[in-house]
């Protein structure tokens, strides 16, 4: 078995881990993984991406259904738009990306111009979770219970815009998907994180779903491993979660993804 293969699935217990401690988080090193340590051209990269987040992230959400800890409102109006984002997103939006991206002073491939983008939301969802801090107050309510039509507005464009961004770069988006639902709609941290699971586990599947039929050359046995080693990963985030302080290790992993922006950045647009 080759190096790169080894290293791919233990990371991909990294992967599990962050989704199911954070809600989020672990689907944004899975692009990398497969775009530089296998080698995987970026855009079928987030076809992998799609697939792997989707059947992992399930877990956490059954898991989560199960124990009564999703907001079914936030579930509805902010995980509906984002359906919808992702499908247009997948089927349409990103075949409409030229292959060679003209801008000032430079021309990008396809490939790169994803990567740049990925790099920039990496580096907002780094600074997100580093200064993002808990300030005590109370929330109004553990959940949604009577959404105003304001709070269903600003759920569903925040669910079009994560469609969106899971659509273009293949990630979950729960970096976004967390802190509007607790600082937006003051859910508890533990619902938002439950519900970002199932946003992200319906979503993701199918956007995968909307772009099987053009990415031919897809690997389901590998696919199918990596994923169920992310699964493991998120069982033991999922336990994880109830024992670790969250704001620490996201102010931890906020620094870790700063690292790996500034690396992606650099390998695409200098070395």
């Amino acid at each position: 078995m080759e190096i790169s293969l080894v290293i791919s699935y233990f990371l991909a217990i990294l992967v599990g881990l962050l989704l199911g401690a954070l809600g989020g988080g672990g689907s944004i090193l899975a692009l990398p993984i497969f775009v530089y340590i296998l080698g995987i051209d970026p855009i079928l990269a987030t076809t992998y991406s799609l697939f792997v987040v989707g059947i992992s992230s399930s877990i956490g959400a059954f898991k989560s259904f199960k124990n009564k800890l999703v907001d079914f409102n936030a579930l509805i109006y902010f995980g509906i738009a984002s359906v919808i984002s992702v499908v247009i997103t997948r089927t349409f939006i990103l075949d409409l990306i030229p292959e060679i991206i003209s801008l000032p002073y430079i021309s990008l491939t396809k490939g790169k111009f994803i990567m740049l983008l990925f790099s920039v939301l990496m580096l907002g969802a780094a600074i997100s979770m580093i200064i993002n801090k808990d300030n005590g107050k109370p929330k109004q309510d553990l959940m949604l219970s009577n959404p105003t039509v304001f709070d269903k507005i600003i759920l569903v464009l925040q669910g079009l815009f994560d469609g969106l961004i899971t659509g273009l770069v293949g990630a979950g988006g729960g970096f976004l998907i967390v802190p509007t639902l607790v600082l937006i709609s003051k859910i508890d941290v533990k619902i938002a994180v439950a519900t970002s699971l199932a946003i992200i586990s319906i979503k993701t599947i199918i956007g995968f779903i909307s772009s099987y039929k053009t990415d031919t050359n897809i690997d389901f046995t590998f696919l199918i491993i990596f994923t169920l080693i992310a699964i493991v990963g998120i069982v033991i985030g999922l336990k994880l979660a109830t024992k670790i302080k969250a704001e620490q290790t996201k102010k931890y992993f906020g620094y870790f993804l700063i690292i790996v922006s500034f690396t992606i950045f650099y390998k695409e647009f200098i070395n």
